[in-house]
């Protein structure tokens, strides 16, 4: 069985080699959330808009069980 993969489009918080924290919102986000870089199989890093105090935009994917447990529908993009 194939495990269906999604492109989500958030805001990038922090990293580190094992994880990434992720938000809903450029600045003042509402909700923030911790993903595992091993479900990660692609991810686009854009540049950091010049506001102070704002995210940096990202896209990547992850496998459409992930997105479904953690309520990630709103950010899918493909």
């Amino acid at each position: 069985m194939k495990t269906e993969i999604h492109t989500l489009r958030m805001w990038l918080i922090f990293e580190n080699e094992r994880s990434l924290i992720v938000a809903d919102a450029a600045k003042n986000a509402r909700r923030e959330f911790c993903l595992p870089r091993s479900l990660i199989d692609r991810m686009t890093k854009f540049p950091k808009p010049d506001e102070p105090l704002t995210y940096r935009p990202i896209e990547f994917t992850l496998p459409g069980w992930k997105v479904e447990s953690a309520g990630l529908w709103e950010f899918v993009v493909s």
